[in-house]
């Protein structure tokens, strides 16, 4: 967690803090929205599914706080994790 925290400070001081979204997959998984989404499987690496599931998780919650479907879950001062709108 530590080492996640250091490489997030560094990328913020990179970027303006307003382009940057904490998703969290788990979280993100059984809204229904997601569970509409089909993946051919046939084009994952088996030893690298779950991170590869995680990944298009990821992306699809970014699409909806983009197009202005998602909530966002915390504390606004300490960060808050985007998951999309039920």
């Amino acid at each position: 967690m530590e080492i996640g925290f250091k490489i997030f400070e560094d990328f913020l001081s990179l970027i303006s803090s307003n382009n940057v979204i904490e998703v969290f997959p788990s979280a993100s998984y059984g809204i229904p929205l997601l569970k509409e989404v089909h993946v051919n499987f046939t084009l994952f690496d088996r030893k690298h599914k779950t991170d590869q599931l995680d990944a298009i998780c990821c992306a699809l919650t970014a699409w909806c706080y983009f197009n202005d479907k998602y909530q966002a879950i915390g504390d606004p001062d300490e960060g808050q994790i985007i998951v999309p709108k039920m």
